[in-house]
């Protein structure tokens, strides 16, 4: 709520969109992009046996990417955009992990802030 009234949910968003808008991602690239982020979260509710489970998806996704890039772009062209695409995982992982900080921290700050209404608010004003 505090997010939205602020306009600070569109500023978190366009830190992660931007990268993406910079190198003009096509639509196959962002869905293994966003398959490779999901595998590659490191939740600790997450079991050992589920990790490696998801590290080899990481790494088979990333073949995926890899090759299809490889076989619209060339060899080297195709790693070139790849790297590129590369980049912009660290940039997403590492601005969503910012933003979860940022939320959890606006979070404990509005519940240790004490709720008023909006009239309340206005009466402490006006006396």
């Amino acid at each position: 709520m505090f997010t939205r009234l602020h306009n600070i949910q569109s500023v978190v968003f366009e830190q992660i969109v931007e990268p993406i808008k910079r190198i003009s991602m096509t639509k196959e690239e962002y869905v293994l992009l966003k398959a490779m982020i999901f595998c590659s979260s490191k939740s600790e509710s997450i079991s050992f046996e589920g990790r490696k489970i998801l590290e080899i998806e990481f790494h088979r996704y990333s073949k995926i990417l890899l090759n299809h890039l490889q076989a619209k772009y060339g060899n080297s062209q195709g790693a070139v955009r790849y790297s590129q695409i590369l980049s912009v995982l660290e940039a997403m992982i590492y601005f969503t992990q910012k933003a979860k900080e940022f939320y959890f921290y606006v979070g404990t700050m509005i519940k240790n802030f004490p709720s008023h209404s909006p009239f309340e608010l206005i009466k402490e004003f006006i006396n």
